[in-house]
C-alpha cells in the first residue's frame, strides 16, 4: 500500500476500533474513578455542599483490588517451553526458557505485568507490549517488555474472537510529543494532529503547552510464501539461502507448495502523514498484549468487567448510609443538664463552660428534696440507619465474592478447615483473574518465541543471570567442531525446531536456588534425620554471606566424600538445539562460566 492508502485505511481502522469499544472504555473510566474514592454523583455532591450537608466516602474497594494483584504478584506465571516436532529437543528448550527469563529480567517486565494487572481488576483491562530496539553500543538488537501506563490510548479490532486477540487484523498505540520535539525530529514535516480520539485519553500529556497527537499503527499485510518437506521429514521455508543449505547434504526436496499467510507492518502517523515506516515487525503477532478481567458476550459484542464493577451500588449505599449516621450525630445538640437555678447558683460560668471544658468536677448546692443534676439522655442513630449500613457492607463482600477470611479479619468461622474452605471460595472466585493473567503471560511468551529466531539471527553471546544465581554467558548461533564427526555444526540455533508453551504458576521465588532451599526446609521439618544428607546442601544455596564455606564445614562435619560435595546442579551445563536435531541433547552447547 503506498501512503495515501494505508493513512486511509488508518482512519477506517480507528474510527472502528473507537466507535466498537466506546462502551467498555466509559464503564472502565467510571470504574477507575472509584476505586480512586470518586464515588458520589456530581448532581447530589453539589446539591449535598450547597446545603452544607456531609458527602463522605469511606472507600472500601481498593483493599480488594490489591488483595487480588497481590496474590497475583506472589504466584507469578512461567511457561516453559517444551519440544514438539523431531528438530526440537530439551536441551533447545531449556535455552529457550532461559531467553525468556533473560528479556523478562532486562525488561523490568513484573512492572509492565503488574501494572496490567491492576488496571484488569480495576477497570476491566489493560496492556503492555513488546517491542525490538538497538543495544546502545552496537547493532544487535533487543526484545523488550514495555508497559502501557494509559490503557485508554490502546485500540484494538473489535472482531477479533480470540482472548488474546491475536486474530485480530490491527492495533493502535496513541501518543502525544512536544511540539518543539516534533519539529525537532521530524524536520520536514508540519505538525498535524491525529483528530480521532476516545474516551480516557482527553488530559493525556496535559503538561505540555503545545503538542502533537500521533499514532503507531499495526496492521496484518497479506502475503504468500512457500514451504518444502525435505526427505528427513522436516518442513522448512523454501528460499534460495534454504535451497543452498542444503545441497552437499544428502537431504531431498520431497514436496513444495504455496501458503497464504501475512506479514505485520507498522508506521507512525501525524493527522496528514507517514512520520516513521511503514516497517516489518520480526513476528507474525501484533506485539501488543491484553490482559482481561471478567469477559461477557451479550449479542455478539464483548464487554470487560473490572472486580469491582458490581458492587458500585452496595458501596453507594454504604457511603450513603454511613455519611446519614454522621449527619444525625453531628447535628444533634450536646445532652443538656436537668438542673434547677438555685442549685448552680454563684458557679454559672462553670456550667455554662461545661459542655466545652473537661472539668474534673462540676459544684452544684445541694437543694433538700431535690436530685442531684443529671443529663438528658444523647440522640440515638436509629436502628434501621444501623441495620442499612451493615447490609450494604455485606453486599459489598457478596457482589465481589471476597469475605473476612480472605481478606485476613476475624469472621464467624472458629475451625481452621472453616476458615480455609471460605478462603478456598473466595479464592476461586476471583481465579478468573488470575487464569487470565496466564493466558496473556503465555502468549508473551508465544509471541517472544516467535521472535527470537529473526532478531538473534547473528552469532553473539548473551550474559544471563542462570537459576542458581550465578551469571552465565549464553553463545548463540555458535559455529564449532562436530568432535565426532569433525564437521561444523551451529549450537543454539534459535531457527530450528518447533516448540510450544505449558503455563505453570508458583510462588515467586527470585531463583529456583531459594525455591529449592524454602522445600528442604519444609521436608527437614518432616525427616529430620535427614539433616547430614540435606544440610550442606541447603546452607549452599542460602543468600548467607560465607554461605558455601559454611557447606563445606557441614560436609566435613558430617564426613561427606569429596563426590558428595559437588551439587548436580554444579555438574550441569545447558545444552542448545542444532541440526541434526538427535545430537542436540548429547552434544555440550557451552554456557561460557
Amino acid at each position: 500500500m503506498n501512503e495515501k492508502e494505508i493513512l486511509e485505511q488508518a482512519l477506517e481502522d480507528f474510527k472502528e476500533a473507537e466507535t466498537a469499544g466506546a462502551d467498555n472504555r466509559n464503564i472502565a473510566l467510571k470504574c477507575i474513578k472509584f476505586v480512586d474514592g470518586d464515588q458520589w454523583d456530581d448532581s447530589i455532591r453539589k446539591e449535598r455542599e450547597q446545603d452544607n450537608r456531609p458527602c463522605l466516602t469511606l472507600n472500601k474497594l481498593r483493599k480488594f483490588v490489591k488483595e487480588v494483584s497481590g496474590d497475583i504478584r506472589q504466584n507469578k506465571i512461567s511457561p516453559k517451553v517444551r519440544p514438539v516436532d523431531d528438530n526440537a529437543d530439551v536441551a533447545g528448550a531449556k535455552v529457550r526458557n532461559e531467553l525468556i527469563r533473560h528479556i523478562e529480567q532486562n525488561s523490568l517486565a513484573d512492572d509492565a505485568y503488574d501494572n496490567a494487572v491492576e488496571q484488569a481488576l480495576d477497570g476491566g483491562f489493560g496492556y503492555w507490549r513488546i517491542i525490538t530496539e538497538y543495544a546502545e553500543d552496537g547493532f544487535e538488537q533487543d526484545i523488550k517488555i514495555k508497559r502501557i501506563p494509559n490503557r485508554f490510548t490502546v485500540y484494538l479490532d473489535c472482531s477479533s474472537q480470540e482472548y488474546t486477540c491475536e486474530d485480530g487484523r490491527y492495533a493502535f498505540i496513541s501518543n502525544v510529543m512536544k511540539e518543539r520535539e516534533f519539529k525537532t525530529k521530524y524536520k520536514s514535516k508540519i505538525p498535524a494532529d491525529w483528530s480521532m480520539q476516545s474516551v480516557g485519553e482527553g488530559k493525556e500529556g496535559w503538561f505540555l503547552d503545545n503538542k502533537v497527537r500521533l499514532v503507531e499503527y499495526f496492521w496484518k499485510e497479506p502475503t504468500t510464501k512457500e514451504i518444502a518437506q525435505l526427505s528427513d521429514g522436516s518442513i522448512v521455508d523454501f528460499n534460495k539461502k534454504i535451497e543452498q543449505a542444503i545441497e552437499g547434504t544428502g537431504l531431498e526436496i520431497i514436496k513444495r507448495r504455496s501458503v497464504k499467510t501475512h506479514k505485520v507492518m507498522w508506521a507512525k502517523l501525524s493527522g496528514d502523514k507517514i512520520l516513521e515506516g511503514p516497517n516489518e515487525i520480526p513476528s507474525k503477532y501484533i506485539p501488543i498484549v491484553p490482559v482481561y478481567g471478567h469477559e461477557v458476550n451479550i449479542e455478539g459484542k464483548r464487554y470487560y468487567r473490572g472486580l469491582i464493577y458490581d458492587a458500585l451500588d452496595a458501596m453507594r449505599m454504604y457511603n450513603y448510609w454511613r455519611t446519614h449516621a454522621t449527619e444525625i450525630v453531628a447535628l444533634a445538640p450536646k445532652a443538656p443538664f436537668l438542673i434547677t437555678p438555685e442549685q448552680i447558683q454563684g458557679h454559672d460560668a462553670m456550667w455554662l463552660d461545661a459542655n466545652k471544658k473537661n472539668y474534673p468536677y462540676l459544684l452544684y448546692n445541694q437543694i433538700p428534696g431535690l436530685a442531684k443534676p443529671t443529663r438528658e439522655g444523647q440522640t440515638q442513630i436509629p436502628t434501621a440507619v444501623v441495620n442499612e449500613s451493615n447490609f450494604a457492607n455485606l453486599d459489598i463482600k457478596d457482589t465481589i465474592g471476597m469475605y473476612e477470611a480472605s481478606l485476613g479479619q476475624v469472621s464467624n468461622e472458629r475451625s481452621g478447615r472453616a476458615i480455609l474452605a471460605r478462603q478456598s471460595r473466595s479464592d476461586t472466585i476471583t481465579y478468573t483473574f488470575i487464569d487470565n493473567f496466564a493466558k496473556s503471560i503465555t502468549y508473551t511468551s508465544k509471541i517472544l518465541l516467535d521472535m527470537m529466531p529473526k532478531v538473534f539471527d547473528t552469532e553473539r553471546v548473551l550474559r544471563l543471570l542462570g537459576e542458581d544465581g550465578k551469571e552465565l554467558m549464553l553463545p548463540l548461533n555458535k559455529t564449532i567442531k562436530d568432535a565426532t564427526t569433525g564437521e561444523d555444526i551451529i549450537i543454539n540455533d534459535l531457527s530450528q525446531g518447533k516448540y510450544d508453551l505449558v503455563p505453570t504458576s508458583g510462588p515467586k521465588y527470585l531463583t529456583r536456588r531459594l525455591e529449592a532451599a524454602a522445600s528442604m526446609l519444609d521436608f527437614l521439618q518432616m525427616v529430620p534425620v535427614a539433616a547430614p544428607v540435606i544440610a550442606p546442601r541447603l546452607a549452599k544455596m542460602m543468600d548467607w554471606p560465607e554461605a558455601v564455606e559454611i557447606a563445606q564445614e557441614l560436609n566435613k562435619l558430617f564426613g561427606a566424600t569429596k563426590e558428595q560435595e559437588t551439587t548436580p546442579e554444579e555438574k550441569e551445563e545447558i545444552g542448545g538445539s542444532s541440526s541434526p536435531p538427535m545430537q542436540g541433547s548429547e552434544r555440550t552447547s557451552e554456557y561460557i562460566k
